[in-house]
């Protein structure tokens, strides 16, 4: 809200003389996206005769089950959901910091979307021409090794060597290199895993464990910050001190840190075409981790669902999406972390780290490349 505006200073970068509510933003939202459906009404497929509605969706629900129960479909969706959320894990006060320390503006985060989706588009085209037959693991490695060297790169905002905003501006938008990776080698695995016949079912099962990973890394990005109290307020940002800087760069570490864990789950994830068909010839399959996989991806997406409607009713609970309801500590947002790292670092222990433990396989370097 800016009363007084234009007059008034505080509000010198807004673009427009007023403001809107996050519940009025939702609800404008909310009329595009009923519009969208509407109109696609008419592209409905007329039925050839008459059909059950119940029937056919136990028989989508089945297939679901059926294809999550093969190892090659339920192992990358475990993969998926541990390493996109790990990946996609953020230094939070990086909002506060970029409109103090480098009073980025409307346009030039804009500017940041929009380098970041041509990023995205000369992503795909470099790994089209040149590394389609690179190891998928590889591909993973080289983009977490780009994004962090770049997000380390904060770390020269941090303590002031520079604060040019086209700097920040160009550097920022490498981070969608590592969207492109997991992008495509999600794409390259579900044209292989999938079974003849359910390449549709594989597909939402696998781009929806997928999805509803950011709501989690968005939990672990905010909790974060608890730690550093002094980074959840612009004034911090505006005194610039010695104690300010070190507790961001503390927190941009351990962003990185816990951005590189999530690699340990890389052996999860086949290398290639050949080793993927392998995994599927193998038709290894088990009704406990197919439902340990389904569970976990459905209250990761009823926990994103109350997460969106929450935050667009302005709620307060922290562990919603709110910025608190007091002033003491979010235990709420700290028991859904340890849930979300033990998911995380739990599985992979398992089903990579504990047959070296027992001596059924051995530890090489190999296994992350």
């Amino acid at each position: 809200n800016c009363p007084g505006y234009p007059e008034e200073t505080d509000c010198r970068n807004a673009i427009f003389p007023f403001d809107i509510s996050l519940s009025q933003f939702a609800g404008i939202l909310l009329v595009f996206s009923v519009t969208g459906v509407i109109l696609t009404i008419p592209l409905r497929e007329e039925p050839s005769n008459a059909r059950n509605s119940f029937t056919e969706v136990r028989k989508t629900l089945f297939s679901m089950w059926e294809a999550a129960q093969n190892r090659a479909v339920w192992q990358l969706m475990l993969f998926t959901m541990i390493s996109n959320t790990l990946f996609s894990i953020s230094n939070a006060a990086k909002y506060n910091a970029n409109f103090v320390w480098l009073e980025l503006t409307t346009f030039q985060n804009q500017m940041v979307w929009l380098m970041e989706s041509v990023v995205f588009v000369i992503g795909l085209s470099l790994i089209k021409h040149y590394f389609i037959n690179t190891s998928w693991r590889k591909l993973n490695l080289i983009g977490m090794g780009i994004v962090s060297t770049m997000n380390l790169l904060y770390l020269l905002v941090i303590y002031n060597i520079t604060r040019n905003v086209w700097f920040y501006v160009i550097f920022s938008t490498t981070e969608s290199f590592m969207h492109t990776a997991n992008f495509l080698v999600n794409v390259f695995c579900i044209i292989e895993v999938a079974p003849e016949g359910m390449e549709a079912v594989t597909y939402s099962l696998i781009t929806s464990a997928t999805a509803v990973t950011h709501p989690l890394a968005t939990t672990v990005s905010i909790a974060l910050l608890s730690f550093f109290p002094a980074l959840n307020e612009q004034n911090s940002f505006s005194d610039d001190t010695p104690a300010v800087r070190n507790s961001m760069a503390a927190l941009m570490v351990i962003v990185v840190v816990l951005n590189w864990t999530g690699l340990l789950a890389m052996p999860m994830l086949p290398r290639q075409r050949q080793e993927t068909r392998d995994l599927v010839e193998r038709n290894e399959s088990s009704k406990t981790w197919a439902a340990v996989a389904l569970t976990v991806g459905l209250c990761a997406l009823i926990y994103s669902t109350l997460v969106t409607i929450f935050s667009a009713r302005g709620g307060c609970a922290a562990i919603l999406g709110g910025p608190g309801c007091s002033d003491g500590k979010p235990i709420g947002v700290y028991l859904a972390m340890a849930v979300i790292f033990g998911f995380c670092y739990i599985i992979p222990t398992y089903h990579v780290y504990w047959p070296i433990v027992i001596g059924k396989e051995r530890f090489t370097w190999r296994m992350f490349v």
